[in-house]
């Protein structure tokens, strides 16, 4: 794991398709879930005419030891059955991931059980973010994501 830098992110509002279940590490996770909420939202998309410009995100917040997870990325556009979520401005540790987002659950657990204890960061309560610009291959060894960690100043 490389270490993270810093940033300050702005108030983003996300609109996508969200979903209640478990981190990959946990006994309940369904594997599959995530990924196919994913290819719904394209087809969501696709079907719509909904125009994507910039990121996509995958936001996620644990409540006890199950997960919210909205796949989505920042419009103003109205997709049938999707949710809203506002993202207040704070400063993220962003670490970059290389490989196949089927590993991406490592970093995170990397990230909650040890970069964090060490550095003596304090979590703020927002989602987390797995971040996806036009270095992202699926399916790919070189793909290239992040994931963006909200920290209290």
């Amino acid at each position: 794991m490389n270490e993270p830098r810093f940033e300050v992110l702005p108030e983003m509002e996300l609109v996508g398709l969200a979903v209640s279940t478990y981190p990959t590490n946990h006994p309940k996770a369904d594997p599959t879930l995530i990924p196919e909420l994913w290819d719904f939202l394209f087809q969501l998309i696709n079907a719509t005419g909904t125009e994507v410009n910039g990121r996509m995100y995958g936001a996620q917040i644990m409540d006890g030891d199950s997960l919210s997870y909205l796949a989505s990325f920042e419009s103003e556009a109205d997709l049938p059955g999707s949710e809203r979520w506002l993202l207040p401005e704070s400063t993220y540790a962003i670490f970059e991931h290389k490989g196949r987002v089927e590993t991406l659950g490592n970093l995170f657990d990397d990230i909650f059980n040890t970069w964090l204890p060490v550095s003596k960061k304090q979590l703020r309560p927002s989602p987390a973010l797995e971040i996806y610009d036009e270095r992202f291959i699926p399916d790919s060894d070189d793909s290239i994501m992040m994931v963006a960690i909200p920290l209290e100043d």
